[in-house]
């Protein structure tokens, strides 16, 4: 349910772009009819409601918004939490730091529990706000290595890069960047590990190209690695290998 509800929500218009499809979504809650419980589906409304109005949010709005995370959130689907919070902050109906100190021990709860799941796991990887860089890594490595979500993938081994502890023969590198060639920031981690010149730096530099033209995550970095500065590096490292 709450997975569908999420699609429908960030509904994508085009290649990169998303935005709410609020008639899907009650077209799709009201066909769930009876499989959503009484009390989660009074949450939901307030997860639509949120998403209709957070670009101008009444101090009621706000309030419902901040209530369930703040004193429902043990009760709550990770997904539903998942929209409550990012329909929040974009509204600025909270801040992160509240958003941690409310769903941290929720999250950290269900991931390190028997029946925990890839979004419980992935959603606290995306929280991890305050912790320190160890505890952050050791949450990332467990997400990684017990649901092999993306998110925990990418957070695990650019820490490890950061850090000085990956090489390029790692297994479970490259076991990510198979199960997720589409990720700029993986491909990024192994071009900074791949040496410069020659056709292994060029591959590297091809499959980061190929993986930023679905989703253009390099252009969000600090530093940013955006398409333009990308084939530049390209042409040097072709032109440094012609002779």
């Amino acid at each position: 349910m709450g997975e569908l509800l999420l699609h429908d929500l960030e509904w994508p218009i085009n290649w990169w772009n998303s935005k709410p499809s609020l008639d899907l979504a009650h077209e799709d809650l009201e066909a769930l009819g009876g499989q959503v419980e009484p009390e989660v589906r009074e949450s939901v409304q307030v997860l639509l409601d949120a998403a209709e109005g957070y670009k101008a949010p009444s101090n009621e709005l706000r309030e419902r918004v901040r209530e369930q995370l703040e004193q429902r959130s043990k009760d709550l689907p990770t997904q539903v939490l998942r929209g409550l919070v990012t329909f929040g902050i974009r509204g600025k109906m909270m801040t992160e730091p509240e958003v941690v100190g409310w769903l941290r021990p929720v999250l950290e709860k269900r991931t390190f529990s028997a029946g925990a799941s890839a979004d419980d796991a992935d959603f606290l990887a995306a929280n991890c706000l305050g912790y320190s860089d160890g505890r952050c890594a050791d949450i990332e490595r467990v997400c990684w290595e017990k649901f092999s979500g993306r998110l925990c993938a990418e957070n695990h081994f650019i820490y490890l890069t950061k850090a000085g502890k990956l090489t390029l023969g790692d297994s479970g590198f490259n076991a990510a960047l198979r199960a997720f060639p589409e990720s700029t920031l993986l491909h990024l981690a192994a071009l900074e590990l791949t040496p410069k010149g020659g056709p292994e730096e060029q591959e590297a530099i091809r499959r980061v190209i190929l993986a930023d033209f679905h989703n253009l995550q390099g252009s969000e970095m600090p530093e940013s690695y955006g398409i333009n500065r990308l084939f530049s590096r390209l042409e040097q490292s072709l032109g440094s290998g012609v002779k």
